[in-house]
């Protein structure tokens, strides 16, 4: 069987994504969200304008689109090949560590997550919003570029 390889050219604005990539998924004219087969299946994520983002080295990446009340929620949540999940903005910026055990919309403005037995809310920036944990376990969750 062959292995198809998939690429993007548009002719407008001229921008190419190599033929390389097992899937390629829009997402609302702001990237794509890339898959690899080989070595291992992977996940990636490329701008609009064609920038690779996040190199396909993740076990999942899924949108996050909510809009209510005049206010959007927007990232990507992505999973390592750990099974640990990390939120990132569209623009690829990492927003948390890696250490959510679950991830879960809880309402239309923040996500609920899970580390351990404690579940807590984060908006998009990744900041806690709602039973929050404490001083050491928010340490963990705050992903500080410095």
């Amino acid at each position: 069987m062959l292995d198809e390889k998939r690429g993007i050219v548009d002719i407008e604005s001229g921008m190419t994504i190599e033929p390389r990539y097992s899937s390629i998924t829009l997402v609302d004219k702001l990237g794509y969200i890339v898959s690899i087969s080989e070595p291992e299946y992977a996940n990636g994520y490329i701008s609009f304008e064609g920038e690779a983002l996040l190199e396909p080295q993740y076990k999942s990446i899924l949108e996050v689109r909510e809009y209510k009340d005049g206010q959007w929620l927007k990232g990507l949540l992505v999973a390592n090949q750990e099974d640990k999940t990390a939120l990132f903005d569209l623009e690829g910026v990492q927003k948390t560590n890696f250490v959510f055990d679950e991830v879960e919309y809880h309402s239309r403005k923040s996500i609920r997550v899970t580390i351990g037995d404690h579940q807590f809310e984060i908006d998009q920036e990744g900041n806690c919003i709602e039973d929050c944990p404490g001083e050491k376990e928010i340490e963990k969750v705050r992903f500080i570029t410095e």
